[in-house]
C-alpha cells in the first residue's frame, strides 16, 4: 500500500521533520526511533525526502538522526541497520541492497553514500555492495563512500574524503582517494 505521510501521521518508530515527503511502501522496525529531516541547529529547515520501497526494511537500534535537506532512497527489499548517531544536512543516501551503522555514530553534513553504480556502462546490471559503518566513527563533512565499503570501529574519516577501499578499525584516513594518516585512540 503506497502513503504519502507527514509529520502527524508517521508510523510509530520514525519522526518527520516539517519539511519532510515521505513514500514509506516497506517497513521501519526495532526498539529505535529514526528522526528524519528534523532542523539542525539554528539552520533553516530544508526540503527533505526519505523513499523505503516495498519488501523493504529499516532497523533502528537507538535513536538515529538525520537531518534536513537530506534524500534517502532505500531500493525494493534492500536491509538497513541503523545504530544510534545522527547524519547531518543535506546527505544523499541511496541503498539498493544492505547498509549497516553502529553505534554512537557522527557524519558531518553532505555525505553522499551509495551502494552501487546505477549505470549499465558495460551493458551489466549493476548489483549493490554492502556498506558497513563500524561503532564510534567519525565520518567529516563532504564525504563520499562508495558500495562495498566497511569503516571499522573507532575510525575518523577527514572533510572531501571519498572512501574506496576498507578502512581498518581505530585509523584516520584522509583525501582524495582516502590514504591512511595516522592511528586513532578514542578517549
Amino acid at each position: 500500500m503506497r502513503s504519502l505521510f507527514r509529520r502527524l501521521t508517521s508510523p510509530k518508530g520514525l519522526t518527520l521533520g516539517r519539511k519532510t515527503t515521505a513514500i514509506l511502501d516497506g517497513k521501519i522496525t526495532g526498539p529505535g526511533h529514526l528522526w528524519f529531516g528534523i532542523q539542525w541547529g539554528t539552520a533553516l529547515p530544508l526540503q527533505s525526502n526519505i523513499l523505503i520501497r516495498k519488501a523493504s526494511e529499516v532497523s533502528v537500534k537507538g535513536d538515529f538522526q538525520i537531518y534536513s535537506g537530506s534524500i534517502f532512497g532505500v531500493g525494493e527489499g534492500a536491509r538497513i541497520k541503523l545504530g544510534s548517531g545522527y547524519i547531518n544536512n543535506e546527505a544523499r543516501i541511496s541503498i539498493a541492497g544492505e547498509l549497516t551503522i553502529g553505534d554512537d555514530v557522527v557524519i558531518g553534513p553532505q555525505l553522499y553514500m551509495l551502494d552501487q553504480n546505477h549505470h549499465r556502462i558495460t551493458g551489466s546490471k549493476p548489483r549493490p555492495k554492502k556498506i558497513v559503518i563500524g561503532n564510534h566513527v567519525w565520518i567529516a563533512a563532504r564525504v563520499t563512500i562508495l558500495p562495498g565499503v566497511t569503516i571499522g570501529d573507532g575510525c575518523v574519516i577527514g572533510a572531501g574524503s571519498v572512501v574506496t577501499k576498507d578502512i581498518p578499525p581505530g585509523t584516520l584516513w584522509a583525501g582524495n582517494p582516502a590514504r591512511y594518516i595516522r592511528d586513532v585512540e578514542w578517549d
